[in-house]
């Protein structure tokens, strides 16, 4: 609880009065209670630039196929729109409310400084997410060729049916049957009666 002379402190130098929800969705229940909770430690551990009067954590929910959700609500201060900008950049949270003050002036030079920050961290997340694009198309094709390979060797020596090869590789039948098609047009493979086998080796004449 902040004090009551830090509160008319603020309210004096401008600050504002902020009420954020930050929402959290995965799997299992218990992992994703204790990791917003997790990412609320470090925040307040983190953001030296606020001051936290309340907070509050809803009960857990489950969503559709089997994913739960919580939230938190906080109630901060601080010190002005270019430091909100800036943690809601950082912390992406889902609801912004500013309780106080109702009228907000900035200064040319704010908006200046708020505008560069905006921009500089806009390109880092330019940048953040070329990178992930580039690794992420990285690891699909390394996927597809160790997929490809796995099902080449295991059918080169036991001919299989889909629900066996989707047995083996763990990938659905469904989600499968595209690199089974691929590997038949480039005739590693082929399928007969809906059996998957190595191509048999035409005698030289």
């Amino acid at each position: 609880m902040v004090e009551k002379e830090k509160l008319e402190q603020f309210k004096e130098k401008g600050f504002l009065k902020v009420r954020v929800i930050i929402e959290m969705l995965g799997k299992p229940k218990d992992h994703v209670t204790e990791t917003l909770k997790e990412f609320i430690e470090k925040m307040k551990s983190d953001e030296k630039e606020i001051t936290l009067e309340e907070e509050f954590y809803s009960e857990i929910n489950e969503e559709a196929d089997s994913y739960f959700s919580c939230f938190a609500e906080l109630l901060f201060w601080i010190k002005d729109i270019p430091s909100l900008v800036g943690f809601c950049f950082d912390y992406m949270p889902s609801s912004v409310e500013i309780e106080e003050p109702e009228v907000i002036t900035a200064t040319n030079s704010d908006w200046a400084s708020m505008l560069n920050d905006l921009q500089a961290k806009l390109h880092n997340i330019d940048k953040i997410v070329k990178e992930s694009v580039s690794q992420t198309n990285f690891l699909k094709k390394n996927f597809q060729r160790l997929l490809a390979n796995t099902l080449l060797v295991h059918i080169a020596v036991h001919p299989a049916a889909t629900p066996e090869l989707a047995q083996l590789t763990g990938v659905p039948a469904k989600e499968l049957q595209p690199f089974l098609d691929k590997l038949i047009e480039e005739k590693s493979i082929i399928e007969e009666e809906g059996m998957y086998r190595k191509p048999k080796k035409h005698a030289a004449p």
